[in-house]
């Protein structure tokens, strides 16, 4: 989910790496006929990056199985699903640590890499990446990107949130988190919203993404900011007469899949912000 091209491997090839819902990494490497088999990222210890709660292919038959073996160890959160990641050296140590996005609780954790590039050694536990001197939290499921929103230098933090995809509780958004440290010592301000959390107010016709969101940001329209391009749910109102009804008797919304694309429309990068979005 949410796949990333990235030379993994050191080699000067692109790969793809992606977190998936077996609650692990996986990357696959290329190589002069396409890419490989996806394979999981391990740890130096040679197991399984996960958080506390994966989909465990030893047992027979497979099985959601917990774990505390890759738990922070200065602090408590509830408990995460490792379903998205992204390669970022961290640290700046000339290697690729891993960011990991948790299903459902929406917070962020970082799995340094203690190796050197192109021989890595992931640590093996997660630590917690904080925002504002909070953990980092979204609304359910998040999906970093590494972009220098704001022109500054520093390659800042745009997650994205699922939110409820399937019932009527809130939906999902885009934050910013802007790098406020340095290089090789990322901080992270309090997030700002690029897409507000949904509410799902049901219009006559898709308004919004509200669901279910995937981002990506490029300069699109090539005036020297950044756009975003979102995939996601939208709810609406059912047209003609409703086939089915929630328990209160109320008609079932339009649930519709849809790309949108907010383009930025300010003039200075360090006021970013996308303007409403068209389909």
């Amino acid at each position: 989910m949410s796949p990333q091209f990235v030379d993994h491997d050191g080699d000067k090839k692109l790969d793809v790496l992606a977190g998936t819902f077996d609650g692990s990494p996986h990357v696959a490497l290329a190589g002069e006929g396409g890419w490989g088999e996806p394979a999981w990222i391990l740890d130096k210890e040679g197991q399984r990056i996960v958080m506390n709660q994966f989909w465990n292919t030893e047992s027979k038959p497979g099985k959601w199985d917990e774990t505390k073996r890759c738990d922070p160890k200065d602090h408590a959160l509830p408990k995460g699903h490792l379903t998205s990641a992204w390669a970022w050296d961290w640290d700046a140590d000339g290697d690729l640590d891993l960011l990991l996005g948790d299903y459902d609780g929406g917070h962020l954790y970082l799995r340094r890499n203690e190796g050197k590039a192109g021989a890595d050694a992931y640590a093996t536990t997660n630590e917690v990446v904080f925002a504002g001197g909070k953990p980092l939290h979204v609304n359910k499921t998040s999906t970093p990107r590494m972009v220098d929103f704001d022109g500054d230098g520093m390659l800042d933090l745009v997650v994205g949130s699922m939110g409820d995809s399937y019932g009527t509780a809130a939906g999902g958004g885009v934050h910013w988190f802007r790098n406020t440290g340095k290089q090789g010592a990322p901080e992270f301000a309090a997030g700002v919203d690029l897409v507000p959390p949904s509410t799902k107010e049901l219009a006559d016709e898709p308004t919004r993404p509200d669901a279910g969101l995937y981002m990506d940001l490029a300069d699109v329209d090539g005036d020297g900011d950044l756009d975003m391009v979102v995939g996601a749910y939208s709810w609406s109102k059912p047209s003609g007469e409703p086939k089915a009804s929630n328990p209160k008797g109320e008609p079932k919304p339009v649930k519709a899949p849809f790309v949108w694309f907010h383009e930025n429309r300010t003039k200075s990068r360090a006021a970013s912000a996308p303007a409403s979005p068209g389909k």
